[in-house]
Formats: structure tokens, C-alpha cells, sequence
């Protein structure tokens, strides 16, 4: 299973959110049964994260608390589906955004699912980031090279768990 870098789909929801500061996306074509939809992926996206990923969160967490950003908790595959149908902001057959909006900047979340033959599908995870302030571009200068290791592989991960692969 690869993934790799696309734009953002111009057909997409996330494009909505465009132009940007930073966007992005990654894209997998792998087997998916039909029952799992784009909630499904983006709840997997955020706690099936690889371990290298989690420790990652933890020390950035750590890192950011003093500045007063917010940090991420260890939630319940329950309380992530709360929190995703609380943070969408578009939502379609095949795609669900979620958006987070801080201090210093928005992110949205886009997962898109486009079933194609013989069972397989491509996902696309995409990122559009808005920059609020100077805070804001300092911590995603610093970031951002995270961002573009930690999506791939968080993704190709929730891909196999949820697969069974």
C-alpha cells in the first residue's frame, strides 16, 4: 500500500477552502469494504496513528502548552466521532471535512472515498491551513515538515487497520 502527493482535488469539498496559506493532500488506492465511509477514516486518522506518531504528539503537546496552543487528548474512538460530527463543516456521500479553528490558525480535514472497480477505492487526505497570525506561521515553519511525514503514514495506517489488511 503507497501513498503520495496529489493537490488538493479541485472537485473536493476541501477545495471550498482554497486559496490557502498551506494545503496538501495524500492519496492511497487500496482494498476498503464498502461499509467504511469517510468518518470512519478521518475517527481511524486521528487514534490509529502509528507510535512514532503518538510520541510525536505527545513531546509537540509538551512543547506548545506553554504558548498557550492547545494540545491534544487521548480520546475513545466514541468521543472522536462526537468531536468529528461537532467539527464538521462540509459533508457529502464520499467526503467529510472537518475544521479546527484556534488562535493562530484553522486547519481543515478533508477525507474523500472514491469507490473504484474490483473492491478498491482512493482515499484522499487533504489539508487547507489558514494562518491567523505571526504565532501561527512560526509554529507551522515548524511543523510542517512533521505534517508532510505524519499525514502519509497516519493514513496508510487507519487504511490497514480499518481494511484488514
Amino acid at each position: 500500500m503507497k501513498t503520495k502527493h496529489v493537490p488538493v482535488p479541485a472537485d473536493s469539498l476541501a477545495a471550498r477552502y482554497l486559496p490557502a496559506d498551506y494545503a496538501d493532500a495524500f492519496e492511497c488506492v487500496c482494498p476498503l469494504p464498502a461499509t467504511v465511509t469517510p468518518d470512519d477514516v478521518q475517527a481511524g486518522f486521528w487514534i490509529m496513528a502509528p507510535k512514532w506518531v503518538e510520541a510525536l504528539m505527545k513531546l509537540r503537546n509538551r512543547l506548545v502548552r506553554p504558548f498557550g496552543l492547545e494540545g491534544g487528548n487521548s480520546m475513545s474512538r466514541e468521543e472522536m466521532a462526537e468531536r468529528i460530527r461537532q467539527g464538521t463543516t462540509d459533508r457529502s456521500e464520499n467526503e467529510t471535512v472537518i475544521s479546527k479553528d484556534d488562535k493562530h490558525l484553522r486547519f481543515y480535514v478533508s477525507v474523500r472515498i472514491v469507490r473504484e472497480a474490483d473492491s478498491l477505492a482512493r482515499v484522499t487526505a487533504s489539508t487547507v491551513v489558514h494562518l491567523h497570525n505571526r504565532l501561527g506561521k512560526a509554529y507551522f515553519t515548524v511543523i510542517r515538515p512533521f505534517h508532510q511525514l505524519i499525514v502519509p503514514s497516519t493514513l496508510k495506517n487507519t487504511l490497514r487497520r480499518l481494511s484488514n489488511i
